[in-house]
């Protein structure tokens, strides 16, 4: 049951991260940018 659990609750995720991401795309892609640029930077 913990296994079903934890593989709706992924899926739950994913079907929110979808979402998000297919609503202000632009935005997205903006922070994928510079999280990108950030993490790079740091290294």
């Amino acid at each position: 049951m913990r296994q079903l659990n934890l593989l709706f609750v992924c899926f739950v995720a994913f079907l929110f991260v979808v979402a998000c991401a297919d609503t202000p795309k632009k935005t997205a892609e903006a922070t994928v940018e510079e999280v990108t640029l950030n993490v790079t930077g740091m290294t």
